[in-house]
């Protein structure tokens, strides 16, 4: 018989092997409040640069869409996410992770059909992703539920060089390299 530790002690033991920057951001990202949880899979055949450039493009069209130009541009103006970027070892395509808020109440404003539950609006993600022509075949979007074992598991390299954190702007934060 095999004993299973509750949740708590496995996150516990999960964060005793994280880095202080992958410790830090799990603090951080507890703080918040996420509605759904994205993993987006590229297709085998894109390099890391493109995987970061396409990231950037899909967040981007989004808030557009979301919010408007004008308010992107001059207002920086994004839907709140944090996101992760992981392919270096031990995995066939690049992938992404990330956390997602619900859209606030002035994007609900500016489009009325917005979805505007959490599993509507994941759908509406994963659509969105699976237009773009470097979308792998293996991504899934849904509500958050335990949130603690998410944010645990989407920064889990943060700080080891496999992982890198994109903001709430998407721009990648790296020694490597900025966009």
């Amino acid at each position: 018989m095999t004993y299973d530790p509750p949740l708590r002690q496995q996150l516990q033991a999960a964060r005793s092997s994280r880095t202080p920057l992958a410790t830090s951001l799990a603090s951080w990202l507890e703080g918040q409040r996420w509605d759904i949880a994205l993993s987006l899979n590229f297709a085998a055949n894109v390099s890391r640069q493109l995987a970061v450039q396409t990231a950037c493009t899909y967040w981007q069209r989004l808030d557009v869409a979301l919010f408007g130009s004008n308010a992107v541009q001059r207002r920086k103006t994004r839907l709140p996410r944090a996101c992760f970027i992981e392919g270096e070892t031990g995995v066939r395509n690049w992938h992404y992770h990330a956390a997602v808020q619900l859209p606030p109440a002035d994007a609900y404003r500016r489009n009325p059909g917005l979805p505007a539950t959490a599993p509507e609006f994941a759908d509406a993600l994963i659509g969105r992703w699976l237009a773009m022509q470097e979308a792998g075949r293996y991504s899934k979007a849904e509500p958050i539920y335990g949130i603690a074992g998410w944010l645990t598991y989407i920064s889990k390299d943060a700080g080891k060089g496999e992982c890198e954190f994109c903001t709430a702007t998407s721009h990648i934060i790296s020694d490597s390299d900025t966009m």
